[in-house]
């Protein structure tokens, strides 16, 4: 059996990866095959066709892929929230929120409000150091 003769029973079985094989091996044994554009052809086609299965394929998996994730999240908030979990309750994330606030504004103040301190000492002569008393 030819080389062609399998490409096309692969090729009608819709095994394009086999067919496409098949049909390459004819066209090395057989170079000046008069059904060489014919054949050459239906390689394009079957090449496509690979190419846009392959294209689907990797959108299943990724889409396959996305929804095991989003259950497997969906999974595991549920146990959170089964198992009584702090970090399920919204509560927490409120009281977390404020602490978060709270602190953020106590700083705030505390810089804008604090005292600029006192002057710099004043080196004087003979290793004495001079403090200015004076009302800011």
């Amino acid at each position: 059996m030819s080389a062609e003769n399998i490409g096309l029973a692969q090729d009608r079985l819709r095994r394009d990866r086999l067919a496409i094989a098949s049909f390459e091996r004819f066209l090395a044994e057989v170079p000046a095959t008069p059904k060489r554009v014919e054949v050459e052809g239906r390689l394009s086609a079957l090449r496509q066709a690979t190419r846009r299965q392959e294209e689907r394929d990797a959108r299943t998996a990724i889409e396959r892929d996305r929804l095991a994730l989003e259950a497997r999240e969906a999974d595991l908030r549920a146990r959170d929230a089964e198992d009584g979990s702090i970090f399920a309750s919204p509560w927490f994330w409120v009281v977390v929120g404020v602490v978060v606030v709270g602190a953020g504004t106590a700083t705030a103040v505390a810089l804008t409000t604090r005292d600029p301190g006192v002057q710099a000492p004043i080196a004087g002569t003979d290793g004495v150091v001079i403090m200015a008393l004076g009302a800011p």
